[in-house]
């Protein structure tokens, strides 16, 4: 995009545990601050090149993993920081649905 003077867009994708500390996971929440923060750096430099740069941070996905255990407030659903609602979660099949809206937008 650069090289050829276009607009483009880029997406990223990170975690809402960027914003949120859990025990047990500190690799995972560190490494989801570390993309949201690259997004919002190169959105800053990109911006005068007509690149726009977007981060999508869904919250609790579920997924049948034994590698992403839940914990009884996210069990429970703890919906002030889950906004679907009381023992609700998005669904994988969900967590892409932002892409194809952000990346359709005209760049201006």
């Amino acid at each position: 995009m650069t090289a050829g003077g276009r607009a483009g867009k880029i997406i990223t994708i990170s975690s809402g545990a960027y914003a949120s500390g859990r025990v047990g996971a500190s690799h995972y929440c560190a490494s989801k601050a570390g993309v949201v923060m690259f997004t919002r750096v190169l959105a800053m430099e990109l911006a005068e090149r007509r690149i726009h740069v977007n981060c999508i941070a869904p919250g609790y996905i579920k997924v049948d993993s034994g590698t992403s255990p839940l914990t009884s407030r996210l069990r429970d659903g703890d919906h002030a920081e889950h906004p679907v609602g009381p023992g609700r979660h998005a669904r994988r099949h969900r967590a892409g649905g932002a892409v194809p809206g952000l990346a359709a937008r005209p760049t201006t």
